[in-house]
Order: C-alpha cells, then structure tokens, then sequence
C-alpha cells in the first residue's frame, strides 16, 4: 500500500513550512528550474533544508560557505533533490553526524571543514560516486579519501585501496594520534594533515613519492615517522619532521608497522534490502566480526574465502550465510535480502501539521509472545514492522504544542497500517475547527463558524502543483475525506481539517494512451468479453476514452486521484450494459492497468496498455522503418483456414503503427495505432461485420517482430459473401512472426515454390509471380489442377528473418484455403 494519507508523500519529500523556507536564501541556476541554496538566516539547531523554494523550485544545490560559522547548528537534513554540496558548506558547524542523500553527484573540497564534533559521515548504499566506511567520507571505489572528520580521533588505518589523500583532508584534527598510510597511496596533498597538533606517530607502508606534497604535515606536532622495511622513506623532507630521525624503519617498530608484511588484499561492500529492515537494525559481519551497516565496506581482507552471516531481527527472515570470494585488490560486491516474518505486518504514522517542530517523535510499545516490543523516536511518517497484534501509539511532548492522545492500532499480517497524531497550539481555543495546509497550495477558512453551521472550503493549488485530498475529522486517527477541491463540513467540536497539496505528476504522465483488455486467461477470450481502448490523460488528472467491444464503441471518462487510481461508470448502449471500469496509473512505467466488468458477471476483464512516447524531440529511432508479417492459419483446413495471412507495417519516427494485409480466408485487416517505450504494439482488429476479431500483443524488437505471447483470432460467424469458412471458427491462438524489410536485400539462390492443401491434387508449374519490391507484397497465380479454366490466385509476402530470406501466403479454392512459401529447395 503506498499511502492511507495523502500527506505522507510530502512530508517524505521534506516539505518545509513557508515561515522556514524563507530563511533560506536562493540562486536560481541556469533554464530558471532549479536552485541552490546560498545562504540561512535562521536560528534552528535542527535544520531541515526543503525540496523547494517559496516558488516551487526544485533544490539541487548548496553553495560554498553556504552555512559557514553558523556554530548553533548541531543536524542537518538533506532533501533527495540534492545532487551538489559546495567547499567549506557547513565550515565551523557543530554537527554530530551527517546523511549524504542518494543523488548528490559533486561535493568540494572538504566541505565540513573544522566541525569539531563531526564523528561520523555517512552515504546513501544507492549513491553511486561516494561512500562511508568507518563514518570516513570516500569516493565510489574507496580511491580517494575525501573528508576525515574533525571529532574522529585515536589511532586511524587508511583501507588498502586508497591512492590519494586530498588537501586538507584531516586538517584541523586535535583528536587523531597516529596514522598509518598504505604502500597503495600515490598522492597526498596540500595541507592534508594540518594542525593536526595530537599527530605524533606516522607509519609509511610503502615508499616516498613525488606527488608527496610538502606541506602535508604543517604545524602538527609529528615527532615520529616510521618505514618498513625496504621503504625508501622520507628522511627530512618536512621541516617539522626531527633531523635525527632514521630515514629507514627502526630497531624497534612502531606498533603501526611491527609485523607488517605486504600480501594480497581486497575489500567487501554488502548491501541490506528492503530499507524497512534496515531502519529496524538489519548488519551484517564478515567471519563473526563486528556488525557493519547496509553499504559499509571491509577492507584489507585475505585474499581467499570469508563467510558473510546477518543479525537477526525481531519481525524479519534472516538471509542465510554466504561464502565470499576475496580477490587481491578488488572490491567485491554482495548483498542480503531480509522478509518480513509470515505474521508480521507494518506500521506507519504522521504527525501534523508539517509546521511540527523536529522534536516531535512517536513510540510504539505493545506484547507478543509474552515479549515487550518498543520501538521509540521515530520521526513523521516512519514506518516499522511488527508482528500482528495490537500496539498502542504514544507522542513527545514539544513545548508550546498539546501532545496527541495515546492511540491504540491492530496490526495485520501482510498490511501496513497507517495513523496519524494531531499537534494544537496550546494557545487555540478547544471549541474552533483545526485548520490545516500541507504542500504548495491555499485555501480560505470562513471569517466566523456557528455551532453546526454549513461551510465549504475550495483547495487552490500553486503552479505545478495539484489538489491531494482532505483529511480530518473530530477522532484521531484522521481519514481521507475527499479528493474534490470543495469540500463542505458542519461545524463540529474538535474538527479538524487538513488540505494537502502535492507536485503535480499528471505533467509527465499526460498524453494518448492504448491498449486491450480480456480475460485474465487468453483462452476464454471471445468476442463480447474482449478489445481495444484508447486514453487520453490531461495535465489534471482528467481522463477520456474510448472501448472498442465486439466492433461497439463506448465512451468513457473520469477523474484521476493523485494515486493515479479512478472507477468510472459507462452508460449502457444498445447491446452493452453499463460497465465499472478502474484505472491505475503507473507512473515510472508510463503504462495503465484495470479491470472491465458489467453487473451480472458474464463480462470480466483486465485491461493493460502504454503511454505514447515518441514524438516531438523523442523519436522512435530504435523502431522506425517498414516490416512485413505473417499471420499463420491453422494445419488442419477443413477446420479453418490454411496457409498464412500477411501485412505490411511501418513504424514512424512518432511512434505510430500502421498495418495493412489479409488473413488467409480472404479477409483485408487495417489498423492505426502506437508502440510503447519498450516497443510494443496492441493489435485489434474488429472483423466479419463485428462478429469476429484479431487480437493481442506484439513486440518490436532487435530487428524483428513477434506475438507477445500469441495472437487470438476469433470467426464466431462470417457474414460476408466469401465462401469459406463462413460457418467460423471460435479463438484460434498463433503466433504472428515478422522482421524489418529492406527493398534491397535480394532473394538467395536455391529457392523453391512451394503450394499445399488437402483438397487439391497435383499442382503444376504454371505458377506465376510478381513481386512489389517496394512493399515486399508478393501476387500471382496458378491453373487448378482439377479446373485447368480456373485460375486461382496467390497472395503473400517476402519475409526477411534473420539468417533466412522467405516468401509466404495463401490462396484460395472454392470453399477452402491452400498455403503458399517460398524457401530452401528439399532434397529428393
């Protein structure tokens, strides 16, 4: 389940009240969309930087210097929009520990410069150009060491796969005693370890190099620097560095470097999924170790084999152990997936209004098994997994705020349940209605209220932005009350009422969409409980359309809720009853799903179709050209037709489809449509005066054409004057074949015609053909061998499939159809 309350999106996306947005200063980047931010005025401890500004723009950069000496500030949030942190950002800050989102691309030059009380940088698994290990900022491969925090100190052993230490990277460390420097590093730069004044010991691994700059050690007290044996060293390289120190490794070694022996060495990266587990506590160690979090990396691992074994967690399916394999100097990579326990389900709650202060917090205590379950200080809109049973809710006290009553939720195997607690001002009389806002949107609440008056309320969201629901009543937990932007309510005592607002995404899902629907099962397809559907979905949600039903065209149209979901109600026509349609969006796949059904049952089917795509500035490159096809009859024709119907296609550079053939009975099929992003084509062709069709799905792909997975073709009864098969046949399943055409692919060699049916006797050679070169189409004729007066003709279509080049078709007798191909000669 996504979401119960619509609020729950936008609080996860950082939705920052005005009054705090505004504390923020901004620079609009280049194209006018996106900002990064440059400055802040305000006096939080706690900061939770926006998603947007007070326009709507996204956030997607923070500036250099941007928080720079702002000593009060101890946590910082990031929004999932950011994708660049600048040099010296959070310079002089007293930050604990710091979250680097999934999205950041560019961060500068030790940009927690000087953070005291920094111990701990840590990284999104999903990022993919920066990492944490051991809280120590590093880039993807564990190559470059970016940033050591200011509050980590003791004793520090850079991983084996370092190769270059950045300037100033431990400067300004007055915890960090000793440290030991792999045979791996190339570079160290400017400054990197300055006023370090408690760095005392240094132990090289490897030898001296150029690219050791010799600033590195400036104004620290280093009084001791150690080589293992066979190092070049350093000698007296740094003015700070003693002169009586030996330039190779002493009698007695120090610690860092006694026993050290090069040898081969790797490193190992585990992932944890799914979030949830790692929000409960999921680690993982590597031979009985210490527990490591999900993208934590091991390095200066043995070459050879380790064992990778997970924490158990209450709620949740351990992964079992797993045998790695450690390569000398390479990172590899695994991961553990932890389940949810067969009896546990979910829990998820909102606090509101979004104007809370950071210290709200919710707990969650209840008894399973005789066990006393209680997880506590999770923040708005946190989720966590519990075993069935029932739990009681219970709130932090902010100051200045009335504290939620104690809520009591049951928790359902397999559900996530959602609740929410609702913050007053301490100061707002308990008879007035709660007025709420979240998200970019207003509304105007009535000047004055009487008791068990009549109002309505009209949300009005801002550019770019749409309407999300009402939430509220007098009793907590808050419901959904509707997804109309007027809303009418009596005045109560203790209501209240939220209006939410979210980013409009119906601008990147509007557009033409189309499809089929049938039966779950292809086989009961028939004609009345099957078809097409073609869509259109506006900028607001608002969507029309039309289904194509046995050769009846209904029309329909609804309202989209900002889930994408809608139940629409067509009016009855002639034959058709009215039908309950639901529509679901999807919009990361650009594709609709649902259901078609009518009141008594005898109509019950599922819909699926895409998004059209291609056009304007996206062409359909990778399908764009002419093909030909097949449609392959039946192998018994006195049951229905034999040999195979044929087409053209061509496919524009907008993505639409245009089909042109006939089947092997005799009967022309045409169809206009489009292809999705994936390249596939929905195909209805309404036949026989409606009552028959040609139906299914079909891929372009690689050059060639297929059924995805067959073709359904239905003749329940032919009206028109052709002879045969006019008695029909009910859903013969096939499977359409095709591939590109080019005009100037010429025939190979050794090729023979080849015409076949059961009703027919001997077949001459008095068989002419003509092929239009342009189209691939093939036509021509033969004498009857049973009437030499009857001339019967021959239809097909070359068929260019990869390693073969054939022809293919059909002709027709008097109540019976024959096959026609042209392929390899046989052997006699």
């Amino acid at each position: 389940m996504r979401r119960i309350l619509p609020v729950l999106l936008g609080l996860v996306l950082c939705v920052v009240p005005a009054s705090l947005q505004a504390q923020f200063g901004y620079l609009t980047n280049t194209g006018g969309t996106t900002v990064t931010i440059t400055n802040y005025t305000g006096t939080n401890t706690v900061v939770v930087i926006p998603t947007t500004n007070l326009d709507g723009l996204v956030v997607t950069g923070i500036a250099a210097n941007a928080f720079k000496k702002l000593t009060n500030i101890t946590s910082i949030t990031f929004p999932d929009t950011l994708t660049s942190i600048g040099s010296d950002a959070f310079r002089e800050n007293d930050l604990t520990n710091v979250l680097i989102p999934a999205g950041v691309t560019n961060i500068g030059e030790v940009p927690f410069y000087q953070c005291a009380s920094l111990t701990n940088i840590m990284v999104d698994t999903n990022n993919l150009f920066y990492s944490s290990l051991n809280g120590v900022l590093f880039d993807k491969n564990l190559t470059d060491i970016i940033q050591y925090p200011s509050g980590l100190g003791g004793s520090y052993a850079l991983p084996g796969t370092v190769t270059n230490i950045g300037s100033l990277v431990f400067s300004d460390n007055t915890n960090l005693t000793s440290v030991t420097i792999p045979p791996s590093v190339t570079v160290i730069g400017d400054e990197a370890f300055l006023q370090c004044y408690y760095l005392t010991n240094v132990c090289f691994e490897g030898n001296s190099s150029t690219n050791f700059d010799p600033g590195a050690f400036e104004e620290d007290d280093l009084t001791n620097v150690f080589y293992v044996t066979g190092a070049t060293g350093w000698g007296t390289t740094y003015a700070n560095v003693q002169t009586n120190l030996p330039g190779v490794l002493p009698a007695t070694p120090c610690a860092e470097c006694a026993g050290f022996a090069p040898g081969p060495v790797g490193s190992l990266l585990v992932t944890i999924t799914p979030s949830n587990a790692i929000s409960a506590g999921a680690q993982w160690l590597v031979d009985g170790g210490l527990g490591n979090g999900s993208g934590a990396t091991v390095a200066n691992l043995s070459a050879g084999s380790h064992i990778v074994s997970y924490e158990p967690i209450f709620g949740w399916i351990t992964p079992s152990n797993q045998v790695v394999t450690i390569a000398s100097n390479t990172l590899t990579i695994t991961n553990g997936v932890y389940s949810i326990a067969t009896s546990s389900g979910a829990l998820s709650v909102v606090m509101l209004p979004s104007a809370i202060s950071p210290e709200a917090q919710w707990q969650v205590t209840g008894t399973n098994d005789g066990m006393v379950v209680a997880v506590s200080n999770l923040a708005s809109g946190a989720t966590t997994n519990l075993a069935a049973g029932n739990y009681e809710i219970s709130f932090t006290t902010v100051s200045g705020w009335i504290t939620p009553s104690n809520q009591t939720v049951t928790i359902t195997t397999g559900v996530t349940t959602s609740a929410s607690g609702i913050y007053t001002a301490s100061n707002s009389p308990s008879n007035l209605v709660i007025f709420l806002t979240n998200g970019y949107g207003t509304f105007k609440p009535p000047a004055t209220l009487t008791p068990g008056g009549k109002y309505k309320l009209t949300a009005v969201p801002k550019p770019k932005n749409i309407f999300a629901g009402w939430i509220g009543g007098t009793n907590q937990p808050y419901s959904l009350l509707s997804y109309s932007t007027t809303y009418t309510f009596t005045n109560e005592l203790n209501l209240v009422l939220e209006a939410n607002f979210e980013t409009n995404v119906f601008l990147a899902a509007e557009g033409a969409y189309r499809g089929l629907f049938g039966p779950a099962n292809e086989s009961d397809r028939q004609q009345t409980n099957s078809g097409s559907f073609s869509m259109n979905v506006t900028s607001t949600g608002s969507c029309s359309g039309t289904l194509d039903l046995g050769g009846q065209n209904i029309s329909f149209s609804g309202k989209l809720n900002p889930d994408g979901l809608a139940g629409i109600t067509t009016k009855a026509i002639r034959s058709v009853p009215a039908l309950d349609m639901t529509l679901q969006l999807d919009f990361a796949d650009q594709s609709v799903s649902g259901t078609i059904s009518n009141s008594d049952g005898s109509l019950t089917a599922v819909l699926n179709g895409y998004r059209a795509v291609f056009g304007g500035t996206e062409k359909a490159t990778a399908f764009l050209g002419r093909y030909t096809l097949v449609v392959p009859g039946v192998s018994d024709s006195t049951v229905g037709p034999f040999g195979d119907g044929y087409g053209t296609v061509t496919v524009s550079s907008a993505g639409a489809v245009a089909l042109a053939g006939s089947l092997a009975d005799g009967t022309s099929i045409s169809q206009s449509s489009m292809i999705s992003q994936d390249g596939f084509w929905p195909l209805y062709v309404s036949l026989y005066g409606g009552k028959g069709s040609l139906w299914g799905w079909n891929n372009f792909a690689a050059d060639s054409l297929s059924s995805a997975p067959s073709l359904s073709w239905i003749n329940s009864t032919n009206a028109s004057k052709l002879a045969s098969y006019r008695a029909g046949f009910t859903n013969q399943q096939v499977t359409l074949r095709g591939s590109l055409y080019s005009p100037n692919l010429p025939f190979p060699s050794g090729l023979a015609e080849t015409l076949g049916v059961g009703g027919l006797a001997d077949i001459t050679n008095k068989l002419t053909l003509k092929t239009n070169k342009a189209t691939g189409i093939i036509s021509g004729s033969f004498a009857n061998p049973s009437n030499p007066k009857q001339t019967i003709k021959v239809n097909g279509v070359i068929l260019q499939l990869p390693g073969q080049t054939n022809a293919e078709g059909y002709f027709l007798e008097t109540n019976e159809s024959g096959s026609f191909t042209i392929g390899p000669a046989l052997e006699e």
